[in-house]
C-alpha cells in the first residue's frame, strides 16, 4: 500500500522540472505578474501551459528549499498598479459601467496587458475603503446593468432577427460597439420567460432563423461528409467538435454540426435520427470515460483531505432506502446541517443536474452540493420546477468547493491539476493515457483506504444508526 501510494503521489507531482520553474522565475522578474508568466507561457504553448497559482506556488516550494525570503522577492519585481493607475479605472468605469469593460478598454490600448475586471475591482474598493466613501453607491450610480426595458427590447429584435448573435451585433453596431455579448441576451431572455411561467424554447424555436442564416454559411460538401464520418467514429457530436477545434485548430460549433448535418440528411431523403441513434454510444464516447477518471480521483483527494482533517467522510455509498450513489458524504452529527452530500457531474447538462435534485438527497438537515468540475459555465436551477428543498441544493464551480473543503497545499495542488488534466483529456491523447493511469492508482488507493478506516457501505449505515440519523432518510 505504502508503495502504490507513493507512487501516485510521485505521478502527481513530478510534472514541472526545476529547469522550467527556473524559467517562470526569470519571466517574473521581467514582467512582475504570475498572470502574465501564465499568459506568456499559454500564448507560446498554443493555449497549454500552468496557471498563475500554479507558478507562484511551484516558484515558493524552490525558495522554501532553498531557505530563501520569496516574499521580499515578489516584492522586489513585483509590478503592482499605483494610485494614478486605480484613479484612471474609476474614471473609466464612471464612463463605461462595467468593469470588465475597463478590463477590456485596458488591453486594448496595451497590446492585451492589463488588469482583469476582478482586480480592478478590488483595487477601487479597497481605495474607496481607504477613503472612507461608499464603493457600493457608486457602483450602482454608474453601474449600466440591463433593465427589463432592455430586455423586451432584446424579445423584439430576436423575433425580427432569429437570433441571438443578431441581437448582440446590432445593438453594438447602434451603440458604438457597447452592448450585450449573445449568450448574455439568452441568459436574460430565459430569465424573463422563466419568471413569467412562459415557455423559452418554444419561443426561441418560432421565430428562430438560424437555418435560413447557416444557408449563407457556404460549408462544402467535404467538410459535411468529414463531420458525418467522424460522428460515426467518435458517437458524439461535441467529441467532433472539439477534434476540429483542438486537434485540427479548426472552427466547428457543435450546433452548426447537427443543423447542417440535419438539412444535408433532409435533402439526401435519409433519415437522420435513425442514423444519429445507429452510431451513438454513450459508453465509448470519451467524456464518459473522463467523468469516470475524475470521479476516481477527486474522491480520492477527497477522501484522504477528510482523514487528514479528522472528518467523517464516505464514497460511493449507497443512499439508505433507495437505489442511489451518493459520490461523496461528510457528516457532521452536532451541526445545523447534518449530511453533506457531494456529486461531481463533469458537465454543465442542466438535465442531469435536475434530476439528481429529484433524488431526495437534500432535505431540512441535509445539503446537496453539486460541484460542476470542469465547467465554468454559471447554471442556476429553474423557477417553474417545484424542486423540494430547493434551498438546501447549491451549485458551485471547482474552486468554490476547494474554498469550501478548505484544500490547502499538497491536496489544493493535485486538485488544481486533475482539473487541468481533466479539461486537456477531451483532445489530447497523453493527457487522457495519464488520467486514465492516474484513475486506476486512486481506485486501488480507494479500496484499500475503504477498508483501513471502514469506509465501505456497511460502515455508513452503522456510523448513520448508531448516532440516530437514520431519521434523515424518511
Amino acid at each position: 500500500m505504502k508503495k502504490n501510494r507513493t507512487l501516485f503521489k510521485e505521478v502527481l507531482l513530478i510534472r514541472y522540472s526545476d529547469t522550467e520553474v527556473q524559467e517562470w522565475k526569470k519571466l517574473y522578474e521581467q514582467l512582475g505578474s504570475f498572470r502574465a508568466v501564465s499568459k506568456y507561457m499559454r500564448n507560446r504553448n498554443n493555449g497549454q501551459g500552468p496557471s498563475g497559482s500554479t507558478i507562484k506556488k511551484r516558484i515558493r516550494s524552490k525558495f522554501c528549499q532553498k531557505r530563501q525570503d520569496f516574499d521580499k522577492w515578489i516584492n522586489q519585481y513585483s509590478r503592482g498598479y499605483s494610485d494614478t493607475d486605480v484613479q484612471e479605472w474609476v474614471k473609466l468605469y464612471e464612463q463605461l459601467g462595467s468593469f470588465r469593460a475597463v478590463s477590456k478598454y485596458m488591453r486594448n490600448r496595451n497590446n492585451g496587458q492589463g488588469p482583469s475586471g476582478s482586480t480592478i475591482k478590488r483595487r477601487i474598493k479597497v481605495k474607496f475603503c481607504q477613503e472612507r466613501r461608499d464603493f457600493d453607491k457608486w457602483v450602482n450610480k454608474y453601474s449600466r446593468e440591463y433593465s427589463d426595458a432592455d430586455v423586451q427590447e432584446w424579445k423584439q429584435l430576436y423575433e425580427r432577427l432569429g437570433s441571438f448573435r443578431a441581437v448582440s451585433r446590432y445593438i453594438s453596431r447602434i451603440n458604438n460597439g457597447q452592448g450585450p455579448n449573445a449568450s448574455v441576451v439568452h441568459y436574460r431572455l430565459k430569465k424573463s420567460f422563466q419568471r413569467d411561467g412562459k415557455n423559452f424554447d418554444e419561443w426561441v424555436e418560432n421565430f428562430s432563423r438560424v437555418d435560413e442564416i447557416l444557408e449563407q454559411q457556404n460549408y462544402t460538401e467535404e467538410e459535411m461528409e468529414e463531420w458525418e464520418s467522424l460522428y460515426e467514429q467518435f458517437g458524439s457530436f461535441s467529441a467532433v467538435s472539439r477534434y476540429l477545434n483542438y486537434q485540427e485548430r479548426r472552427s466547428a460549433v457543435t450546433s452548426t454540426i447537427i443543423k447542417n448535418l440535419r438539412k444535408k440528411f433532409r435533402k439526401e431523403g435519409t433519415n437522420f435520427t435513425e442514423w444519429v441513434n445507429n452510431f451513438f454510444s454513450p459508453d465509448s464516447d470519451i467524456a464518459s470515460n473522463i467523468g469516470r477518471f475524475i470521479h476516481n480521483v477527486l474522491e480520492l483527494i477527497f477522501i484522504k483531505y477528510c482523514l487528514k482533517k479528522d472528518l467523517d467522510a464516505f464514497f460511493e455509498v449507497i443512499q439508505i432506502g433507495s437505489d442511489s450513489i451518493f459520490d461523496n458524504v461528510i457528516i457532521n452529527p452536532d451541526g445545523r446541517i447534518k449530511l453533506f452530500i457531494i456529486d461531481y457531474p463533469i458537465a454543465s447538462d442542466l438535465r442531469k443536474i435536475l434530476d439528481k435534485c429529484f433524488r431526495g438527497y437534500q432535505g431540512p438537515e441535509k445539503k446537496l452540493m453539486i460541484v460542476v468540475f470542469l465547467s465554468d459555465k454559471i447554471i442556476t436551477l429553474p423557477n417553474n420546477r417545484n424542486i423540494p428543498y430547493k434551498e438546501k441544493i447549491e451549485i458551485i464551480n471547482a474552486q468554490e468547493f476547494a474554498t469550501f473543503m478548505g484544500f490547502e497545499g499538497n491536496s489544493l495542488y493535485q486538485y488544481e491539476y486533475f482539473r487541468y488534466l481533466g479539461r486537456k483529456a477531451f483532445y489530447d491523447k497523453e493527457a487522457y493515457n495519464e488520467l486514465e493511469e492516474l484513475s486506476k492508482y486512486a481506485k486501488n488507493n480507494l479500496n484499500k483506504l475503504a477498508k483501513k478506516y471502514s469506509l465501505c457501505q456497511k460502515d455508513f449505515k452503522n456510523y448513520i444508526f448508531s448516532n440516530g440519523l437514520e431519521y434523515l432518510f424518511k
